[in-house]
């Protein structure tokens, strides 16, 4: 449970801010439905939750499922208003967990890292500082203004937007097989020019399968511990649209060596 890798004083905000939610799922409904991710491992952790992520019936199907009902839940209905409680929490003493990188007006230093550590375990330009050279593809950082829509380089090929903020889904990347999906991936990315300030053209791997792997690691470096992990729903176009969990979807016991 993440009650035994955070300190007892913490209080876990998981939601994105609004004013950095350029490349994830542009809906209020979405990122106030992240807040439930992390409910059945919560244990004692407290946490600010959406009212929609602590019902009855959540509660009872953590329950029949003999996962621990975590403790700790505070809920909020608007994001002004789950807002307006971690600004509370942290006046109260409380120290804040975010998964996101907070807006310069709330001056929160997180115990998942400072801003600056968040920034940079954002931005998709920075794999090659956390990833052993062996597991990083064919990769090289561009400038946005420098990719030229009638002339795509060696396809197929991934174009990554490069941004200090959190991304999801499949919105900050394509895919470009031919020529028409670099043209389109170019005027996509020059569309929002402001919001990023590189772009990653990958190596294009045909994935067989790909895995969404959660795990906690101990704030003394002393281990890690797995949290679950889930194989994800890829459509023909390349896009993300889901992800299966459960007994038959378990990631292979090579992902433990990487």
């Amino acid at each position: 449970m993440l009650d035994a890798f955070f300190p007892p004083d913490s209080v876990m905000f998981s939601r994105s801010f609004p004013e950095a939610e350029t490349w994830l799922a542009p809906t209020a409904l979405f990122a106030d439905s992240q807040t439930a991710n992390y409910v059945g491992i919560l244990g004692d952790l407290p946490a600010l939750v959406h009212r929609g992520a602590d019902t009855p019936a959540l509660r009872a199907l953590l329950a029949r499922s003999g996962v621990k009902v975590p403790t700790g839940i505070a809920t909020y209905a608007s994001v002004a208003e789950g807002l307006d409680m971690l600004r509370a929490a942290v006046a109260s003493g409380r120290r804040p967990a975010l998964q996101h990188v907070p807006p310069a007006d709330l001056p929160f230093e997180s115990v998942t890292g400072s801003r600056a550590v968040l920034e940079q375990l954002n931005d998709k330009g920075q794999l090659a500082a956390f990833v052993p050279a062996t597991f990083v593809p064919e990769r090289r950082v561009v400038a946005p203004g420098s990719l030229d829509p009638g002339h795509p380089p060696a396809l197929p090929i991934v174009a990554k937007a490069c941004a200090p903020f959190g991304s999801g889904g499949g919105n900050a990347v394509r895919i470009c097989r031919s020529a028409d999906e670099w043209a389109s991936a170019v005027a996509y990315l020059g569309s929002r020019s402001g919001d990023l300030h590189a772009v990653v053209l990958e190596e294009h791997i045909a994935f067989e399968r790909t895995w969404c792997i959660n795990l906690a690691i101990a704030p003394d470096g002393s281990g890690w511990r797995p949290l679950g992990d889930t194989v994800q729903i890829v459509s023909p176009s390349g896009q993300y649209v889901g992800s299966w969990h459960g007994r038959d979807f378990a990631a292979p016991p090579e992902s433990a060596a990487l």
